[in-house]
């Protein structure tokens, strides 16, 4: 009987390195691949808890290391009102509808 390693990939280092490549020049496709961090959000205790921080961390990484405030977050006028950036999915819906 042979014994084996069990090797395993950290996927949420693998999306980061590569959000960190991307990040400040397209940061809304860098923030798409920082959400399929908190998929696992659903795994087990603790995982899934440790991922959903993990995915925190990066999209608060993200938009200080980009500088891509008010694209990534939305803004607030003068007078208060907020400007709602629409999210990807509404933006990719509009692009189809034309």
């Amino acid at each position: 009987m042979t014994n084996y390693e069990t090797s395993a990939v950290n996927f949420a280092r693998l999306i980061q390195r590569h959000v960190k490549q991307i990040g400040r020049s397209d940061p809304l496709t860098a923030l798409q691949y920082i959400y399929l961090i908190g998929l696992s959000a659903d795994a087990p205790p603790p995982v899934g808890k440790e991922q959903v921080e993990l995915c925190h961390d990066a999209i608060r990484e993200l938009v200080m290391d980009s500088g891509s405030y008010a694209e990534l977050l939305g803004d607030i006028k003068v007078d208060g009102s907020k400007i709602v950036r629409p999210s990807v999915g509404q933006r990719r819906r509009r692009r189809r509808a034309y």
